[in-house]
């Protein structure tokens, strides 16, 4: 699951009388918030199955070059065209 979009729409099948399934990328991101963030909208939802799946490769691909998978890079507190994980969203 990903994002405030994402949680809407579920909520809205939810409401339908649905089970939920929940499946979250672990792309090697550096901010684990997300991974925690979706662990606890699973639970909050009663979600009836939560997977995460390791696709942490990503972060070798990007190395430095992305401020999400760098050691080094600060994380900017507004958006910039670094926290663009090029091609992300088509390997979810």
């Amino acid at each position: 699951m990903k994002g405030v979009d994402s949680t809407s729409v579920v909520t809205y099948w939810i409401n339908k009388g649905y089970e939920l399934y929940l499946l979250t990328f672990d792309y090697g991101q550096r901010s684990k918030k997300e991974i925690e963030r979706a662990k606890e909208i699973a639970k909050y939802l009663e979600a009836k199955e939560h997977k995460i799946v390791d696709i942490s490769f990503i972060r070798d691909l990007y190395g430095e070059s992305n401020v999400l998978t760098s050691e080094t890079e600060e994380i900017p507190s507004q958006f910039q065209v670094d926290l663009i994980v090029p091609i992300r969203d088509a390997i979810f």
